[in-house]
């Protein structure tokens, strides 16, 4: 090393060389203390705890090296010690995740989360966590996609949270808001008078809204209630021009054309539409408006869109997260209102039995920014067309009953902030009919009942100010 006298006696220039290489050193080995996790703080368990009583997860990390193991527990358990088959509370109790494919380089985290998806087809869903370690807070984003012909995995989602480390006091609160969004304004264009009317109607066949209020067959008081709405749109087209044209299709996860596009004067036909088969899949209502758009894409005329929907699109609703690797007994093995089976239904106990862990995904109720951006990429595309998009959505404020498939399950009440949880749910899927609309130059219009639904396909002609016009002579 040299002395001081040694470096006083260097040229100016080498002097400068030596204070930059100096700096330089000084400044990657700052960069490296500020930024790298040292070896080891990652291990043990760090928490996310949302604003939700059910939004919780656990992480215990194993790290040796770069490679991080451990496992993660969703869910916070459950508040009563006893309770009967039909009560859906079981569904919060933890589930156990093992963490794959973990990785730690520098302050960054990355690792995978394997769950099966419905009725335990293979291969496995893969959830994708990215996280940044600063201190004793990691900032994580959770992404996943869709899995084609996988009626229950719908759309891309990404979803950020907060996790602090276990031994940290006050766990930091994650937001549960929705994210507001405006519809662009923009100004129908006029077509001329002579031109033809195309109309699309497109119905939502999901039932959930057809419950008998009296406890009555559900099929038949809900093939009753369809068959009011479809004899109203009916009445609806057969007053339109005879040059006017006209399709129609039902959708959930997937869209079916029923009648393809021909003149009203060739629309009278026995048409078969089944509106009240059982729930099969998540429903796709961002996919069925852009199925509108190609299909009035390309005619001439006024092109109009009247879909009859709840307007509960699949990306908005909680997922259910199952493990397959990790199982468990049951917890209340010794009770026979516990039952053994999923989904829910009266069973004798066998404490031997092993199941699934099956739990409420902790971050429902969190902005997703994937669904976030497919949503306003389907609001660009109708603020674009010149087609107008009309909803009659029909009891858009009952109580949701979150799948899958022919198993309802209510959440609210069961948890701090679930029924509020559910209100920002009702209000986000009525919000995004309003912003389509809007977009389109079109309207969203309300009611609770077939009765309600049959009297605004009655009223359209006139609402719209399309079809035939009665001329009084004097």
């Amino acid at each position: 090393m040299e002395s001081c006298g040694e470096w006083q006696k260097r040229p100016p220039s080498v002097q400068l060389v030596k204070t930059v290489q100096l700096a330089a050193w000084l400044g990657v080995l700052l960069s490296v203390l500020s930024f790298a996790a040292p070896p080891g703080t990652l291990d043990g368990k760090w928490v996310m705890q949302g604003d939700g009583g059910w939004q919780r997860i656990e992480f215990n990390f194993a790290t040796s090296g770069s490679t991080v193991k451990g496992t993660i527990t969703m869910g916070p358990g459950p508040t009563a010690s006893r309770r009967p088959a039909d009560d859906w509370e079981y569904f919060f109790e933890p589930a156990t995740f093992a963490i794959l494919n973990g990785k730690l380089d520098g302050s960054a985290l990355t690792f995978e989360q394997s769950v099966m998806r419905a009725a335990g087809r293979a291969p496995n869903e893969i959830l994708r966590y990215t996280g940044k370690i600063d201190g004793d807070t990691i900032t994580f984003v959770r992404e996943s996609h869709e899995i084609a012909r996988d009626a229950f995995v719908l759309g891309n989602h990404r979803i950020g949270f907060v996790a602090t480390r276990a031994t940290v006091a006050a766990p930091l609160s994650v937001s549960s808001h929705l994210q507001e969004r405006t519809a662009p304004s923009r100004n129908r264009s006029s077509n001329a008078a002579d031109m033809p009317t195309n109309l699309l109607l497109m119905f939502d066949h999901n039932d959930t809204w057809l419950v008998s209020p009296d406890g009555s067959d559900p099929f038949k008081y809900g093939a009753s209630q369809a068959n009011e709405v479809l004899n109203a749109a009916g009445r609806f087209v057969e007053k339109l021009r005879p040059t006017d044209r006209v399709a129609l299709a039902d959708f959930e996860q997937m869209v079916q054309s029923v009648v393809e596009w021909r003149d009203v004067r060739g629309w009278r036909q026995r048409v078969s539409l089944d509106l009240t088969r059982p729930p099969t899949a998540q429903k796709d209502l961002y996919g069925a408006v852009r199925w509108a758009l190609q299909q009035l894409g390309n005619l001439q005329g006024r092109k109009i869109a009247v879909i009859y929907s709840d307007g509960r699109d699949g990306r908005l609703s909680p997922r259910w997260l199952r493990s397959k690797d990790t199982v468990t007994t049951t917890t209340q093995a010794s009770s026979s209102e516990r039952i053994a089976t999923r989904p829910v239904g009266p069973a004798t106990i066998n404490p031997s039995i092993q199941l699934p862990q099956e739990v409420l995904d902790p971050l429902f109720g969190l902005h997703d920014d994937g669904e976030a951006s497919e949503f306003e990429q389907v609001v660009a595309a109708v603020a674009n067309a010149d087609i107008e998009f009309y909803f009659v959505a029909i009891q858009t404020t009952r109580e949701p009953e979150f799948g899958p498939a022919l198993v309802g399950r209510r959440i609210s009440g069961l948890f701090p902030g679930s029924n509020e949880a559910i209100d920002r749910y009702i209000s986000e899927s009525r919000r995004r009919l309003e912003v389509l609309a809007e977009a389109s130059g079109g309207k969203v219009f309300y009611g609770e009942t077939a009765k309600d639904a049959a009297g605004i396909y009655e009223s359209l002609p006139d609402t719209l100010g399309i079809g035939q016009k009665v001329v009084v002579k004097p």
